[in-house]
């Protein structure tokens, strides 16, 4: 065989196996990755004061001190949902950023694999990134009961968690309904960013279909080892005010107030 014929030969050898690489190419772009099928997460969160759910604000509950307790604001910002696999593998679910008020008990929270799990974790407030985010009008971080002032601040950041209403400050703990003192905490600054780690418990996701965690906050718990009896201890309501002993320990019971229903 002359070179010509074997130069050719090679070049029609060459066109073969570049065809038979574009067309494998293409073949695998009409068969995409098949999606993992998922399920939805749903936080199902009740409000309490110890034992009693709260059916309304302005009534009035006893704490698990025995001390007589109303609330006329409870909100709280989770953050950075995650459920954790059986072998302790960690699944953040997207975008999992809501504010937790009285009336919204059922929280739609995204998807997750289909699989089993045995627990799940979230945070208090928002990262020192999160918490310098300016809000917008149609976003969760525009209530301006989670700020600071009447307008929003970087330097201030969000109140994580807001809890205000009236409770008994009598020594004795059988004051009057009517002499309740009025109280106002708001819990923010980066170090009170709170991780939360809920007891193990199983749970399956299944292919579309809702995945229920049912929880409960008690919110008489924030106030365990607070001396209400002192007038001092009954306000903290700005960034400063988050350096007290009083907001450190106010910050601390809020690793307390979650449990399974």
């Amino acid at each position: 065989m002359t070179s010509n014929k074997i130069n050719k030969t090679i070049k029609w050898i060459g066109i073969f196996a570049i065809t038979l690489i574009i067309a494998s190419c293409k073949k695998d772009k009409t068969n995409p990755t098949t999606e993992v099928p998922k399920g939805t997460l749903v936080l199902h969160i009740h409000s309490n004061i110890d034992t009693s759910e709260i059916e309304a604000y302005d009534s009035v509950y006893t704490n698990n001190d025995g001390r007589k307790l109303s609330l006329s604001l409870a909100q709280i910002y989770l953050s950075h949902i995650k459920v954790v696999k059986l072998d302790g593998t960690e699944i953040e679910i997207e975008n999992s950023k809501i504010l937790k008020t009285l009336d919204a008990e059922e929280i739609v929270i995204g998807s997750v694999p289909v699989g089993n799990y045995k627990t799940v974790k979230f945070n208090i407030g928002f990262d020192a990134t999160e918490n310098q985010v300016l809000p917008t009008s149609n976003s969760i971080l525009n209530h301006s009961e989670m700020w600071f002032g009447s307008t929003f601040t970087t330097n201030d950041g969000y109140v994580f968690a807001h809890l205000s209403g009236k409770i008994d400050t009598s020594i004795s703990m059988n004051g009057n309904i009517n002499q309740m003192q009025s109280f106002d905490y708001k819990i923010g600054k980066n170090n009170h960013y709170t991780s939360i780690t809920m007891p193990e418990q199983n749970f399956s996701v299944t292919a579309n279909l809702n995945q229920y965690i049912h929880l409960t906050i008690d919110y008489g718990k924030l106030l365990d080892g607070i001396d209400v009896t002192n007038s001092s201890n009954l306000n903290v309501k700005t960034i400063s005010d988050n350096s007290t002993s009083l907001a450190n320990k106010l910050a601390a019971n809020l690793s307390k107030i979650f449990s399974y229903e």
